[in-house]
């Protein structure tokens, strides 16, 4: 294959994460000399707007739905991010897919064994009768019965799968057989090109970040009840931290209208800001740049504050699949101790929430925010302003967070490792 490498890229809609992916893997295109002339479509809606916001000079972006075959017809590979509807279509299409998973460790894949095979039969039967709508019919009914299972499906219709580390990731793909043997564990999906090393010493601000998402699992109001509530909290925090230091509170865009039109943003103290969230690149660099950063225990705050070594202070679970993930961090020796989780201050520590048991989460969210909890929340905020301000306690708490995300994710070059394995593979 040539140098001039058409990659069809694609990120899935559930919240800005996979797009976030893409970028990183577009950083990585771009400080390989290998692939000068690689290009990467992408199809454009509104939440790549708002991540990319920006040059980011591999994308060539499209409209329409990636099932409309005309327009990709002249791309080399396919390279998603859990978007599995780009994995169905490249092996409809006879398209080598190199697709990127960061959550191997939480799909429950082992209960579909017995029916995964007839389903695989009838997918090669719509593609042997070149079938694009029947398989775009059928995409749609696996979405609609479980993405777990269509997760799994899109496992093996991949040539190579690239999974974030975590916990129990690399038995898991021991454990899986054949499938396991084109699995590669790699490292954190951060965008190379923003330099850790250019981190400010002290830190320009408190970052109170929200993600750029709406939770999608979640109603429009529960999401706002959490914004007031982390809003409210932010204004604690500034009160304790009692240092000139500005706060920034970034939410989405439609969180930020909302919470505007009601009057949530009136009467901020005038080093407090409440912001629309930040595009991809400048994202990273606030993380990077902070005094310390507050959000819910996701994947992707937690790995980009470990490498930029930014003390972390986690708010409570925004979705159900969160309190799985605050756990798997307690236990691979994440610093937990300055936290508000659900999981920790009112289960102490063991929470069955599940992904979809979002009226109880935002039960306890709503008693995290109340004031019987006043003393918790004014408690767990002295005892992290106190270990920001000596020096010896904020290094044991910033090595160790990054410790603990190193050794179980496997370091913070993912994206280098992936591109590197693929431009090895394709150009030869």
């Amino acid at each position: 294959m040539e140098n001039k490498l058409q990659i069809l890229g694609a990120a899935q809609a559930f919240g800005f994460g996979g797009i976030s992916e893409m970028c990183a893997i577009e950083g990585a295109l771009r400080i390989d000399p290998r692939s000068e002339d690689c290009t990467v479509h992408m199809i454009e809606n509104t939440q790549f707007k708002a991540v990319v916001a920006g040059s980011r000079q591999r994308f060539q972006l499209h409209s329409g739905d990636i099932f409309d075959s005309d327009q990709f017809k002249d791309v080399d590979v396919v390279v998603p991010s859990y978007d599995t509807a780009a994995v169905f279509y490249g092996w409809f299409n006879n398209l080598p897919v190199y697709f990127y998973d960061g959550m191997l460790w939480f799909w429950d894949f082992e209960k579909y064994e017995q029916k995964l095979d007839a389903e695989i039969s009838e997918l090669e039967s719509l593609k042997a009768s070149s079938n694009l709508e029947a398989l775009k019919q059928k995409y749609q009914e696996y979405l609609g019965n479980d993405f777990h299972f269509t997760v799994l499906i899109a496992y093996h219709l991949a040539k190579k799968i690239y999974a974030r580390g975590a916990l129990g990731v690399n038995e898991r793909v021991s454990a899986m057989g054949e499938l396991g043997k084109k699995i590669q564990v790699i490292g954190a999906m951060i965008d190379p090109l923003v330099d850790p090393n250019e981190k400010s010493s002290e830190g320009e601000h408190v970052l109170v970040t929200l993600s750029g998402s709406l939770a999608p699992t979640l109603s429009f109001e529960q999401n706002m009840v959490f914004a007031r509530g982390a809003l409210a909290f932010a204004r604690e925090a500034h009160d304790k931290f009692e240092v000139d230091i500005p706060f920034i509170f970034s939410c989405h865009p439609k969180i930020f209208e909302q919470l505007t039109k009601e009057g949530s943003c009136d009467s901020l103290p005038n080093n407090f800001k409440v912001v629309p969230s930040f595009p991809y690149e400048e994202n990273l660099r606030m993380i990077r740049d902070a005094y310390a950063v507050f959000a819910s225990p996701g994947f992707s705050t937690v790995q980009e504050a470990a490498h930029f070594r930014t003390p972390l202070f986690f708010l409570p679970e925004q979705n159900g699949g969160q309190p799985t993930g605050f756990q798997t961090l307690k236990k691979a020796g994440y610093p937990t101790e300055h936290n508000l989780t659900v999981t920790d201050k009112i289960y102490g520590g063991d929470c069955n929430i599940g992904d979809y048991d979002t009226p109880r989460l935002y039960r306890n969210v709503g008693e995290l925010w109340s004031d019987e909890m006043a003393e918790v929340r004014e408690g767990v905020l002295r005892s992290f302003v106190d270990a920001l301000r000596d020096k010896d306690e904020r290094e044991a708490l910033t090595n160790g967070q990054r410790e603990a995300v190193s050794s179980m994710i496997g370091g913070f070059d993912g994206a280098r490792e992936m591109v590197n394995d693929l431009l090895s593979d394709l150009l030869k």
